[in-house]
């Protein structure tokens, strides 16, 4: 915050004090109101701006339209919050109706439930409202005051109400103020209000701002906003001596001025007690040689540890490399003992070779080379065995079919051996008598079957004369042959057997 901006001359220390003429008073001119905005103040929801002309502006409307709300407003930039006394021209004695929060929360009226009573308000829970009023100079500089008030619950109390007072060499607007404000960040409003040259922040302190809009519009008499206030309420002036010697006449310092005479020459123990705080003062700065030299060591200090903080990356590669180089050692050492260690192995290996060598002569020598026959002539067992036994499977399963028992001992095998030779020596016999059996039936069978073709030919000739008479002898004939091929069959079905038999047995 610039305070150089509008320090007036006392708050400069020990400067000369400057006397202010007519010409550097008013070397702006006159400075008017210009514009009065509101948001969310009273009946007035969201913004609200009303244009004042430099000739005069008449305000006027219906009860309730307004009005003396917005001369409130301008009220409340220019009075502290606790202080204002709003809607003065309507109210009873020293009581109002009226407050801040009440213009807050637009509070119009209440509301009855049968029990107890309830203001009604256009804004219940949090809510933000500002207020700024332009002048404008002659010479057509413009100057902005601003104040923001929020709070973020629904409150009763003017303590939890929180707001920032700004003041600008410029026309600054209410969008601009609640566009920084945001969503209720005050860190980033004050921080918009102070990135600006323009612009001083007062933060939550009116005294600070009253003082520097004061000094600003040129309100040397500190009655002024009071005395604002009190001609806004002209319907009723209780006494006008009383109003203008508290308001308009400037108050006297003669008796001020006798006072200060006085102490400065009669005071003595203030004059000494000033001495003790300047003594107290004194020993209080003469640590500042060695806090300065404290600070100037911790700047160096700092500094060193900035260059040592930029070198770190560097310190820290170093260190690594080191690191590495140690480890790939460690790994170097580590793989030539894992090398011996191979090379160790492999003579060990070698070695067991050998003496697996020499082992294996000995076994041989020792009758190790008769273990291998053995191994042989029992793999030849194993199969002379296994085709002894598949032998021995078709012997009992031929034995079957002969009938034969198909024990497997040597008393029942030369029977059955004795058995099959004796058959054998029959089989010839019987096959010849089949040999013949069979020619002779072949010879029959070809008969019959060329008897057969006669008796189809004449049956089939018959068949195709239905009307023709046959002899019975031929019906019998046919009756005795059909009889005799029955028999064929029967003896070829029983002849056949034992030819594929002894073709067998050949």
């Amino acid at each position: 915050m610039n305070q150089d901006l509008f320090a007036s001359p006392q708050a400069k220390g020990n400067a000369e004090p400057v006397v202010e003429t007519l010409d550097s008073l008013f070397a702006v001119g006159q400075i008017r109101l210009a514009e009065l905005s509101v948001y969310n103040w009273g009946s007035f929801n969201g913004l609200h701006t009303a244009r004042i002309d430099p000739d005069g502006t008449l305000v006027t409307g219906d009860n309730g339209a307004g009005k003396t709300t917005l001369i409130d407003g301008l009220m409340a930039l220019l009075l502290p919050s606790g202080r204002v006394a709003f809607n003065v021209a309507a109210a009873q004695g020293d009581r109002t109706d009226r407050s801040l929060l009440s213009y807050m929360r637009g509070s119009f009226g209440s509301a009855h439930d049968g029990s107890t009573t309830r203001v009604r308000s256009k804004r219940e829970a949090g809510v933000v409202t500002g207020l700024r009023a332009l002048y404008r100079a002659d010479d057509g500089s413009e100057f902005t005051l601003a104040v923001l008030f929020w709070t973020t619950q629904a409150t009763n109390a003017l303590s939890d109400v929180k707001r920032c007072y700004a003041i600008a060499r410029r026309d600054m607007g209410l969008t601009e103020l609640l566009h920084a404000f945001g969503e209720g960040n005050a860190r980033s409003l004050k921080q918009w209000l102070r990135a600006d040259p323009a612009i001083t922040c007062c933060d939550e302190s009116f005294s600070d701002y009253q003082a520097l809009y004061r000094q600003l519009l040129h309100m040397e008499n500190k009655n002024a906003p009071s005395l604002l206030s009190r001609a806004l309420g002209l319907k009723r002036i209780d006494d006008l001596t009383a109003l203008i010697r508290e308001l308009v006449l400037e108050p006297s310092t003669v008796r001020d001025d006798a006072r200060l005479v006085v102490s400065e020459f009669a005071d003595l123990v203030g004059i000494h007690d000033k001495l003790v705080d300047a003594r107290r003062q004194r020993e209080a700065l003469l640590r500042l040689p060695d806090l300065d030299a404290a600070i100037r060591k911790a700047t160096t200090a700092i500094v060193a540890l900035e260059e040592e903080r930029q070198a770190l990356p560097v310190y820290l590669a170093k260190l690594a490399l080191t690191l590495w180089e140690q480890r790939v050692e460690e790994l170097s050492q580590a793989l030539e003992a894992l090398e011996r260690l191979l090379a160790d192995q492999e003579r060990s290996s070698e070695t067991l070779s050998d003496q697996l060598e020499r082992f294996h002569e000995a076994y041989l020598q020792l009758g190790g080379d008769q273990v291998e026959t053995l191994k042989k002539e029992l793999a030849q067992a194993r199969s002379t065995l296994t085709s002894v036994l598949h032998k021995a499977s078709l012997y009992q399963e031929n034995a079957r079919q002969l009938d034969l028992p198909d024990t497997l001992d040597e008393v029942t095998f030369d029977v059955n051996q004795t058995t099959a030779t004796s058959k054998l020596d029959t089989i010839q016999q019987d096959t010849e008598q089949c040999q013949d059996l069979f020619g002779e039936a072949s010879a029959q069978l070809g008969n019959h079957q060329q008897a057969l073709r006669r008796n189809r030919e004449e049956a089939h000739e018959i068949a195709s004369r239905p009307d023709s008479n046959v002899d019975l002898r031929f019906q019998q004939l046919r009756i005795d042959l059909a009889r005799q091929l029955v028999q064929c069959d029967r003896f070829l079905e029983a002849a056949l057997p034992i030819a594929v038999i002894s073709g067998v047995v050949k």
